[in-house]
């Protein structure tokens, strides 16, 4: 579940585990997530103490790809979907570096 997630109007939220818990921080809220069942979450909107429900979604793979928020109280207003971004490793020259030198192919034949 831990990741950035990013919407093109609401900008990113990040999901980390903290103290064996998961937390969203989004702007400058953190909102402790409590599970719910499956992939959803119970996410309590600081100040108010508002809670709502956070779903995970998963791609073919069974990887989680994205995350659902109902930000918006207006009704029909739906959730908000949040993408999830790469990890963010993935971008460091120096992590790419170590990946790279010759591989064998599973019909002996070196790359």
């Amino acid at each position: 579940y831990t990741g950035v997630y990013e919407h093109p109007g609401y900008g990113e939220i990040k999901i980390e585990l903290k103290d064996g818990m998961l937390q969203a921080l989004f702007n400058s809220f953190t909102m402790p997530l409590k599970h719910y069942h499956y992939n959803i979450f119970e996410m309590k909107m600081p100040l108010t103490e508002m809670a709502m429900l956070a779903s995970f979604d998963t791609d073919i793979h069974g990887h989680i790809s994205r995350l659902s928020v109902p930000f918006e109280m207006a009704e029909g207003a739906g959730e908000i979907e949040f993408v999830r971004k790469p990890d963010q490793q993935l971008y460091d020259p120096e992590f790419l570096a170590s990946l790279t030198g010759e591989y064998a192919l599973e019909d002996g034949t070196d790359v």
